[in-house]
């Protein structure tokens, strides 16, 4: 005769009084997992921006720093939120209508992640363009975007969150908009950079790739957030892709910052043209072709005329670079 197992040792059915636990717990589960590996990342890319970031500005560089805090916070309390309903409130179906303390504290994080980046790339803006009223749209969208946390961090029943709807959906299009006009303005910029030259063009088609990556993943995602949302209000699906948009767009800007190091290796690079060695040994070629006084002056017009618009090329991504650091 066998022992019975005790009833606290049962495993949890993936049906509970009529709740799903795939599309809650299970979604949960998903996004916590899918915003670890996406943190992940975002710990590389902070380890490589402090190892090549000693030009950039003390403030600068401590924003950075506590951008990646309030990133691993944000992950400690998706994860504790998490613990809460699988082993603290095991087997409780009540508890999934009421969201527990550590992720109401994860959306204001997250909005403030958000806000940070999005502050950082409006000021990229300014710099590039002196674009008051595309700034002004930037930091407005993203305040809007920003403000919904308050009353969502108060909610103790996940059905009142219905009284926020239209403030949600206020909050998630002006995320959207917000990244849409980051990342058209920043590509609008980057394609008056253009120069004709193959290796700068590069360059610039790198960098407007970045920008578009800014703006595209992120919306994407909001979109994904605001249609579940929308369709599938009593499950955990919005909830998961909500967490995950901080981290992607905290990824998004370090990824133009760590792209800073390929510009500033292109302008080391660059510096030989105007070597003065190199200009001796352009003249002894000229000088050695006797009687071409003409052609004489040609080529040295020629090496001047290619030496100046590469030398402006650079000029133009040290614009750039400056826009990217939060020096004057």
């Amino acid at each position: 005769m066998t022992a019975s197992r005790p009833d606290t040792c049962r495993p949890m059915p993936s049906t509970l009084n009529g709740a799903n636990l795939d599309n809650t717990l299970g979604t949960l589960l998903i996004g916590v997992m899918i915003a670890a590996i996406v943190y992940g990342i975002t710990v590389v890319q902070t380890y490589q921006y402090f190892r090549k970031s000693d030009s950039d500005s003390r403030i600068l560089r401590a924003l950075i720093m506590l951008l990646w805090v309030l990133d691993t916070v944000h992950q400690a309390l998706l994860a504790f939120g998490l613990y809460t309903y699988v082993i603290s409130d095991y087997g409780d179906i009540a508890a999934l209508t009421t969201p527990t303390s550590s992720l109401l504290a994860a959306v204001v994080i997250s909005a403030t992640i958000e806000m940070i980046v999005r502050s950082l790339f409006s000021h990229r803006v300014w710099k590039l363009g002196r674009n008051a009223y595309m700034t002004a749209a930037i930091i407005g969208l993203s305040v809007i975007e920003f403000v919904w946390a308050g009353p969502a961090a108060h909610l103790n029943n996940f059905e009142k969150f219905t009284q926020l709807s239209p403030i949600f959906y206020v909050a998630v299009c002006a995320a959207i908009m917000a990244d849409v006009l980051i990342a058209s303005s920043q590509v609008a910029t980057l394609w008056r950079l253009r120069t004709g030259f193959k290796r700068t063009d590069s360059i610039v088609r790198t960098l407007m790739l970045y920008s578009i990556n800014t703006g595209l993943l992120t919306s994407v995602m909001a979109v994904v957030c605001l249609v579940t949302y929308v369709s599938m209000p009593d499950t955990f699906i919005y909830v998961a892709v909500y967490h995950i948009v901080s981290g992607l767009l905290l990824n998004a800007l370090l990824a133009t910052y760590n792209a800073k190091t390929e510009l500033r290796n292109f302008e080391s690079n660059v510096q030989v043209l105007s070597n003065p060695n190199n200009d001796r040994q352009g003249n002894l070629f000229t000088r050695s072709l006797s009687g071409r006084v003409h052609d004489e002056r040609a080529i040295q017009i020629s090496v001047v005329t290619v030496t100046d618009r590469k030398i402006d090329a650079m000029d133009k991504f040290d614009v750039f670079e400056r826009a990217s650091s939060l020096s004057n």
